[in-house]
């Protein structure tokens, strides 16, 4: 029998956070919103120089319906390093609800396999765990079908409670018959990284960067003066592709699902590109992928002016290059035109309950007070090179003496943040989102990039691959 566990009617939180910023990662790999009131969640208290977190009790006010002796099991499946975040909340909340004590038994599985066990336990009903998170390039394997058919817990209520306080479209990404399946702990907010000592080599303030012709002009004087490309594009994933075609207005479906991976704005994104690597101004990343070992080396041994990519990417840079420190810098991106994006929402991670738990609520409970709470955005912001779904934390981070994101990347590195979470395209994750991103990691970039081949053909081929896999689903 199933059993019930009550929603707990409030929970009054506050948590000092470290101020001592470790690095982030991204997913293995996403704006104009209100912010919320702070005093709606407790408060945070000040960023402290320590690296310990602490409570303020006296805050906390629990109510609860139903209580129970023994800790309930929470299973929870990830392919992301998650346990120090998920312990770390595991023991609050069991501080917090000591009437309601959870243990938390977390399984961690490499990338491909969690996804397709995930997908065989659901489709067989049999060891599905209680929550789980789905990268947003498989999420639509877990969203097809009627309500009935999507075996994702929904979690409107929870949406509807925090919608003025989070940034509402990357809950669009994971939505689906008229509902909200999960939340995401991340923006991946799409910036510039910069090299100012190479620009300024060959006189280019990076400041002064703020179209794309912008890079094309400054591009072409760069590779002029020190024969050094101006930025390097990653052909391995979507990252430097679907971030210049969404920013552009373009995108691999419609608002209705109608697959346009062949319109007119993306083949002119895309020729545009192609100029750049054909004019010797972008080159193609080291080994094929900004988020390689090759293409942080690249990078950070100053041998190219920028590369744009979703935040997370310069925690990667910071662990895999020696002696970066204060050597570079972040911005918005540039803009196709002057009132265009300065932004877009890149990969991401969605956090969810199954359906098939007996634990739903409580799964439920625990997944707002991990990831929707001012006090965990605070966290997860506080740990490293990651945007969280709240704009309300950013004032409080900015304040750190120990902030690693500004001591790396420079002092302006919230308000940076805070310019691109306000200006961002909102992206159609559809059912097909899976497919779309299988068939461009593994045919249109290298085609388009490495071989260089008309766009126009090969956007209209993909296309068309695209248009018969989802047919072929549907029959």
């Amino acid at each position: 029998m199933k059993q019930r566990y009550k929603k707990m009617l409030s929970i009054g939180l506050a948590i000092t956070i470290a101020g001592t910023l470790a690095v982030g990662c991204g997913s293995n790999t996403g704006q104009k919103e209100n912010t919320g009131n702070v005093g709606d969640a407790g408060s945070a208290g000040d960023i402290s120089d320590s690296g310990e977190v602490t409570e303020n009790t006296e805050s906390a006010a629990v109510t609860e319906e139903e209580s129970w002796d023994e800790p309930v099991t929470l299973t929870y499946w990830a392919f992301n390093n998650v346990e120090e975040a998920i312990r770390r909340f595991e023991g609050q909340w069991n501080e917090q609800n000591p009437d309601r004590p959870i243990v938390v038994d977390l399984q961690v599985y490499p990338f491909e396999d969690m996804h397709s066990k995930l997908l065989i336990a659901l489709n067989s009903g049999q060891g599905a765990p209680d929550m789980a998170e789905i990268e947003i390039g498989k999420i639509g394997n877990f969203l097809k079908g009627t309500e009935d058919e999507i075996m994702l817990e929904p979690i409107d209520d929870l949406v509807e409670k925090y919608k003025d306080e989070l940034l509402m479209s990357k809950f669009e990404n994971y939505a689906a018959a008229g509902h909200y399946y999960g939340v995401d702990g991340q923006v991946g907010a799409a910036v510039a990284y910069y090299n100012p000592e190479l620009l300024e080599s060959a006189g280019i303030d990076y400041h002064d960067i703020k179209t794309y012709e912008d890079v094309e002009n400054y591009g072409k004087i760069l590779k002029e003066k020190t024969g050094k490309p101006f930025i390097m594009w990653d052909v391995s994933d979507v990252w430097a592709l679907y971030t210049l075609i969404t920013q552009a207005g373009g995108d691999w479906f419609d608002a209705d699902g109608n697959v346009v991976m062949d319109s007119d704005i993306n083949i002119k994104t895309v020729t545009w590109m192609q100029n750049l690597l054909k004019e010797g101004i972008a080159i193609v990343a080291p080994g094929g992928a900004n988020c390689s070992e090759e293409g942080y080396a690249y990078f950070g041994g100053g041998n190219c002016g920028a590369v744009y990519h979703p935040l997370w990417w310069g925690g990667f840079l910071k662990q895999s290059v020696s002696d970066i420190q204060g050597k570079f810098r972040i911005s918005t991106l540039p803009m196709w035109s002057e009132d265009g994006y300065t932004s877009t929402g890149m990969g991401g991670t969605c956090h969810c309950v199954l359906k098939t738990s007996d634990k739903t609520e409580l799964a439920k409970e625990f997944l707002e007070f991990t990831y929707m709470t001012y006090e965990s955005n605070l966290y997860y912001g506080s740990q490293g090179m990651t945007d969280p779904l709240r704009p309300d934390v950013y004032e409080e981070l900015s304040k750190s003496e120990n902030s690693v994101p500004m001591e790396y990347y420079g002092e302006d590195f919230y308000d940076v943040v805070n310019r691109a979470l306000a200006s961002m395209p909102g992206l159609h994750i559809t059912s097909g989102y899976a497919q779309a991103t299988d068939i461009v990691k593994q045919t249109m970039c290298y085609r388009l990039f490495s071989e260089l081949e008309d766009p126009a053909t090969v956007m209209k081929e993909c296309a068309d691959e695209l248009r018969s896999v989802m047919a072929s689903q549907e029959e």
